[in-house]
Order: structure tokens, then C-alpha cells, then sequence
């Protein structure tokens, strides 16, 4: 089957070759090995005409290519065509429902220590040949500056921070400043919290879900710790039904040898 890379992918190599010369690509890859084929991976040419998603970068801090400040500048950019990042244990994905834009901790039997992943979007974005917008490239655009912030409108413009109201919890005066600091303070303790769950589940669901290797020499079967457990579950309970038929064989074969006895 005939295959490419995203052009998207082929500009930012490019762009990483004229940067840094002399890196090291001993870790580069694109197109995936026979194990990634034999899963569900960016690395196969599974988009369009043979299309492959994703490239890895090797590591190579000493020739420039660093891939903690690369990865970070990647996910800065907000660049519309990645899909995802993986490097140094750590996950980052741009799609809803997946924490967007968050760096999460990663499960794979991977950490990328050694690369850093990019997949790229499966849409016409993965063609998209324009240079990636990196400060290491010396072309990234400044950030806007924020906007200014409104000014107050004579309904509230007689309400100040340091103003106090009563505390409906305690009945004591509490300052407008330090009643919007609680809430800013207990929803990020809250975000938290909610993002530690959604790590447990996704490392819960990754570890349902896996296809462990046997650990048979020689077997190539490899399968979810579910299945495992269905599988022993199952084989327990017909090797119980065989000794239950060998004990009444044996049994048989007594009372025959004690017949004979006689």
C-alpha cells in the first residue's frame, strides 16, 4: 500500500533540520512497525489515500532539540492543526472531552522520554504546509495584549472590592474582594479534584481495555485483563467438571478391581 506523511508534519521536520543541523534523529519515526499495525495508531496510514498522522522528534537537548520546550511551545501556539502531544510521561489533547489543551498524565506502556509524539488533526489541516508558528523558529507572533478592562457603570461603580457585606453563614462582614477570592480559590481546588477522577477513570478504563502479551513463552496471544478473567473463570470451570468426571472413573475402576477381587 502506497503512503505519505501530512504535509503539516513534513514542514515541521523540515523546519527542525534547518534549526538544529546537527540533532540527532535516532528516535524519529512516521510511518508505524508491525506492532503499531496491529493496533489503532496515527503512525499507520490509516487517513485518506494513505495517509500517516504523526511523527516523533528525537530528544536531543545538547544540538537544541529539547523536547520540554518544544512540546511547550507546540501546546502555546494553540496551532489548530495537532490532535495530540506526547512526551516525558505527559499527554496533551486538543479536542473536547479531553481536557483540550491540558497536560494530563500519560498511561501508554510508553513514556516518550526518549521523542515527543505529534498527531496531527485527520482533515484537510493535516495538509496544511504552512511553518509552524514557534518561538525556537524565531517567527512566533507576540501575544496580543489584553484588553483593557471595562469601565465601571454607574450602577456598580459604588461597589469597591474592600466593601463589606454580611456573611449569611456566620452573620460577620465579609469584603467583596475576599468573597470572590473563596470562590476563585474552591473552584480551582474543585477543577482539581475532578481532574484527578478523570485521570483514575481514564487510567481505570486504559487498564480494562489494554491488550496485555501472554506471559507463555512462545504465545502470541495477547488479550484485556477482562478477558483474561473470563478466560480463567471459564477454563476453571471445565477443569472442575473434568476432575468431578475423572473422580467417578476412578471410582468405577475401584469398585470394578474390588469385584474382581472377590
Amino acid at each position: 500500500m502506497a503512503w505519505r506523511v501530512a504535509r503539516s508534519l513534513d514542514t515541521l521536520l523540515a523546519q527542525f533540520n534547518a534549526r538544529y543541523p546537527n540533532r540527532s534523529k535516532v528516535s524519529d519515526g512516521s510511518i508505524g512497525d508491525a506492532a503499531h499495525a496491529s493496533r489503532s495508531s496515527d503512525h499507520n496510514p490509516w487517513y485518506g489515500p494513505g495517509i500517516v498522522t504523526a511523527r516523533d522528534f528525537t530528544h536531543d537537548p545538547a544540538n537544541g532539540m529539547d523536547i520540554d520546550r518544544l512540546t511547550d511551545e507546540l501546546a502555546a501556539s494553540r496551532d489548530p492543526r495537532i490532535k495530540y502531544i506526547i512526551a516525558n510521561g505527559y499527554i496533551l489533547d486538543s479536542r473536547p472531552g479531553n481536557n483540550p489543551w491540558r497536560w494530563v498524565r500519560y498511561t501508554g506502556s510508553n513514556p516518550h522520554t526518549k521523542h515527543f509524539h505529534l498527531s496531527v488533526m485527520p482533515n484537510a489541516s493535516a495538509d496544511d504546509p504552512r511553518p509552524w508558528n514557534l518561538p525556537s523558529f524565531g517567527n512566533a507572533s507576540p501575544a496580543p495584549a489584553p484588553a483593557p478592562a471595562p469601565a465601571p457603570t454607574p450602577e456598580d461603580a459604588d461597589v469597591q472590592f474592600h466593601d463589606t457585606f454580611p456573611n449569611k453563614t456566620n452573620g460577620k462582614p465579609i469584603s467583596l474582594g475576599d468573597a470572590l477570592g473563596f470562590i476563585d480559590k474552591n473552584s480551582h481546588e474543585t477543577r482539581g479534584m475532578v481532574q484527578e477522577i478523570r485521570d483514575e477513570v481514564r487510567k481505570a478504563v486504559f487498564e480494562l481495555t489494554y491488550r496485555h502479551p501472554s506471559r507463555v513463552a512462545g504465545s502470541e496471544y495477547a488479550d484485556t485483563m477482562l478477558g483474561y478473567s473470563v478466560n480463567a473463570d471459564r477454563y476453571g470451570y471445565e477443569l472442575s467438571k473434568r476432575m468431578d468426571a475423572l473422580e467417578k472413573n476412578v471410582a468405577k475402576l475401584v469398585a470394578f478391581v474390588e469385584g474382581q477381587a472377590k
